[in-house]
């Protein structure tokens, strides 16, 4: 079991029974954000991606390697995307991500 803290209740955890899998906030960056045809990302590991439109389909995918790396999205018609960053250890960021 997991326990999470609220800081509202004085500091009393509260079971949640959910495994929270948090992925370090300074491993990935990515710009600009509306996006029109190239995403530019940068990160200290290699992580994997998915793009998906707010129905759920996948639109795209990758890997990311270390370093900056690029990710057209030009093919894309305008509107809201979910970009899932995927670790070496299954830990899960989402993004949204506005498509111009």
């Amino acid at each position: 079991m997991y326990s999470t803290s609220f800081p509202d209740s004085e500091d009393e955890e509260v079971e949640t029974g959910i495994a929270h899998q948090r992925m370090e906030q300074e491993n990935f960056m990515f710009h600009p954000n509306p996006v029109s045809a190239t995403l530019h990302v940068q990160c200290t590991e290699k992580l994997n991606y998915e793009l998906r439109n707010i129905a759920g389909s996948l639109v795209g995918s990758g890997v990311l390697f270390v370093g900056k790396s690029v990710v057209s999205v030009s093919h894309l018609n305008s509107g809201l995307y979910i970009l899932i960053i995927r670790d070496e250890h299954s830990n899960v960021k989402t993004h949204r991500l506005v498509v111009e």
